[in-house]
């Protein structure tokens, strides 16, 4: 009882033209609570002889947060006694509580939702006032609801933008770590191929012997021309290496272009937000654009090598076969053969100067 009489906020009484008659107690008085928690107090009084009564109390509160709020009542029942302008209440379980008459009203000293003290005043009340009472909070308490869920949406909305903005800059930096890594790869390649290119030219000078006065198959022809084929076999493994991490790059960058449309999706639907730190789908378009023509770049001219390396060995090999068999030194071995690497697809975005 002493939780409910006593209450926690500040009461803003409801006018009513109806007065306790006789000197006795109405048959209800209503009390509205305007403190923290909003709610609606009722005492319902029957005489039990004399001076005396028995009380019901009942009181509805808002509980739980918005959006999930909603009301919930607590019924007391006890006993009052009357005393001149004093009426005590005694609910079992809840202790006892003194009252006022004054006025009509039952008053009661309380205490603020500042914590100062405040008269807290309960008007005599119909039963249709008292479900008018109820009425009105819990349309107040479905308005708090709506404004707070809509709230809540519009928070979980910002808050998908923002995550899907944090995927798109994470799938940047994971790009960018795959065309650094396909950059190692062609720095590589290249200069394995130079290489090779200096060792073709000793085999060149190889063939200028082959077809002197002075050759002799002690020369070095053989081991030139093992060294050169030793080096397609390195360049193939260059190419394989760049060809597998072209493809990780590949497919990371259409992860990157389908998270971005997610993002100017969620976007969209809440213009005015943009997370901090977001990129512009214009400067990602730019990124996928610019990644995607220097892997083009890349598989380009490492299938243009792949065909030199080819052409070169062929007619190295067709050169020293030729000479080899007229001077009986034997035969030079077929050549290794390069195989070129797949082409590089990357997802078609609009030019960054589109905006």
């Amino acid at each position: 009882m002493a939780a409910c009489i006593v209450l926690a906020g500040a009461i803003a009484g409801i006018s009513i033209a109806v007065a306790g008659g006789g000197g006795g107690l109405a048959a209800s008085y209503l009390a509205r609570e305007s403190g923290p928690i909003p709610g609606v107090i009722r005492l319902s009084f029957a005489p039990s002889g004399g001076s005396n009564y028995f009380v019901t109390v009942d009181e509805t509160d808002e509980s739980g947060s918005p959006p999930d709020a909603s009301l919930s009542t607590n019924t007391f029942t006890g006993t009052a006694s009357l005393d001149g302008s004093t009426v005590v209440f005694n609910i079992p379980g809840q202790g006892t509580d003194t009252f006022l008459v004054k006025g009509g009203d039952l008053v009661h000293d309380g205490v603020s939702s500042s914590g100062s003290p405040t008269a807290i005043s309960y008007h005599p009340a119909s039963t249709a006032q008292w479900h008018r009472a109820l009425a009105q909070l819990s349309t107040k308490l479905k308005n708090e609801n709506a404004v707070a869920q809509a709230q809540q949406n519009v928070a979980q909305e910002q808050s998908g933008i923002q995550a899907a903005a944090q995927t798109v800059n994470s799938d940047i930096q994971t790009v960018n770590q795959d065309a650094s890594t396909v950059q190692q790869d062609m720095a590589t390649f290249n200069s394995d191929y130079a290489a090779f290119s200096s060792d073709a030219q000793n085999v060149a000078q190889d063939q200028q012997e082959l077809s002197g006065p002075n050759f002799t198959c002690g020369s070095s022809w053989q081991g030139d021309y093992y060294t050169l084929n030793g080096q397609i076999s390195t360049l193939q493994e260059d190419a394989n290496s760049a060809s597998n991490d072209l493809q990780t790059l590949s497919g990371d960058l259409g992860t990157l272009a389908k998270h971005l449309k997610t993002y100017e999706s969620l976007q969209a639907s809440d213009a005015s937000y943009t997370p901090h730190g977001a990129p512009t789908p214009a400067s990602v378009d730019a990124e996928i654009n610019s990644v995607g023509q220097a892997g083009t770049g890349a598989v380009n001219t490492v299938n243009s090598d792949v065909s030199k390396v080819n052409s070169t060995a062929s007619a190295d090999y067709q050169a020293l076969a030729s000479a080899n068999a007229s001077q009986s030194c034997g035969n030079p071995g077929s050549p290794t053969v390069m195989h070129p690497i797949q082409p590089f697809v990357y997802p078609s975005v609009p030019s960054s100067s589109a905006g």
